[in-house]
C-alpha cells in the first residue's frame, strides 16, 4: 500500500481537479522548489497536533532552503478531528485563525477558516495563508486530496504580489519563485485559471478562495463551537 507522502504527491501530479499547473509542476520536483514534505504522526490530541505543526513550521520558516511546508497528516481521517487540530493553532505565536459565515449558492452554509502564520518579511514581518487539503465532500474538488494536508508558504515573500503586482500585504503559495521564461509563467498562470475553473464545474466557488484555508459545514462548526 502507498505511503501518505506517495499519496498526496501522485494526486499533486496526475488529478486534473487540482486544477493548478503550478503545484503539479513543484510535485514532480519540490525540493529543487524548496518545498518541504514532513509527514505529521502525532493524532492522540488536537494540542499535541498542533503543537508539532507549530514546531515544524518554525525550524522551516528558520530554514534558508526552505520556500514552502507540506504537513501530511495521515492519522487524520475526519474533518471534525482535523478541524479541532488546525483550530487549536489559535493563540499560538505568530499564528491567526479566524472564521466567518457563508452561504453557498448551491452546496448550503458552511463556515470558512482562515489561518495564516507571521513570517519574516525584512525588518518585518508579514501574514502567510495556509491552505487545507483533504478527502472531505464539504471541501471543493481542487482541495480534495486523498489525505489531509496543510501547505504554508515559508519563505521570504516577494516584494510585489505575483498576481496584483503591486505591493505585498500577504504571502501565500504563489510567492513560489518557479525558474521558467517570462512566456512559460503567462502560459500556466492561464492555464491554471481554466483548470481551476474546469475543476469547479465551470463556476467559481466561494469554498475554493486563496483566502479560504478550509471550510466547515455550519453543523459542525457550530458543534466545535465557531461560527457565531
Amino acid at each position: 500500500m502507498a505511503s501518505a507522502r506517495a499519496l498526496y504527491a501522485d494526486w499533486k501530479r496526475t488529478q486534473r481537479d487540482v486544477g493548478c499547473h503550478f503545484a503539479r509542476f513543484i510535485a514532480f520536483r519540490p525540493l529543487a522548489h524548496g518545498q518541504f514534505v514532513e509527514v505529521v504522526n502525532a493524532k492522540s490530541s488536537p494540542a499535541r497536533i498542533a503543537a508539532s505543526i507549530a514546531q515544524r513550521t518554525a525550524k522551516l520558516v528558520a530554514n534558508p532552503k526552505a520556500k514552502a511546508a507540506v504537513l501530511i497528516f495521515p492519522g487524520i481521517a475526519s474533518l471534525e478531528d482535523l478541524a479541532k487540530a488546525l483550530l487549536a493553532l489559535k493563540g499560538r505565536p505568530g499564528w491567526n485563525v479566524s472564521w466567518s459565515p457563508l452561504a453557498h449558492p448551491t452546496a448550503g452554509e458552511f463556515v470558512t477558516v482562515a489561518i495564516s502564520r507571521m513570517i519574516p518579511f525584512g525588518a518585518t514581518e508579514m501574514p502567510s495563508e495556509g491552505l487545507v487539503f483533504g478527502p472531505f465532500a464539504e471541501f471543493p474538488k481542487t482541495r480534495r486530496a486523498p489525505v489531509a494536508a496543510l501547505e504554508i508558504y515559508v519563505g521570504p515573500p516577494r516584494a510585489l504580489d505575483p498576481k496584483t503586482q503591486e505591493a505585498s500585504t500577504k504571502a501565500n503559495l504563489a510567492h513560489l519563485d518557479i525558474d521558467l521564461p517570462d512566456a512559460a509563467l503567462k502560459k500556466m498562470w492561464a492555464n491554471s485559471a481554466k483548470g481551476r475553473l474546469k475543476s469547479l464545474d465551470g463556476k467559481d466557488d466561494p469554498r475554493a478562495k486563496a483566502k479560504v484555508s478550509f471550510v466547515l459545514s455550519a453543523a459542525l462548526a457550530a458543534k466545535l463551537g465557531i461560527g457565531s
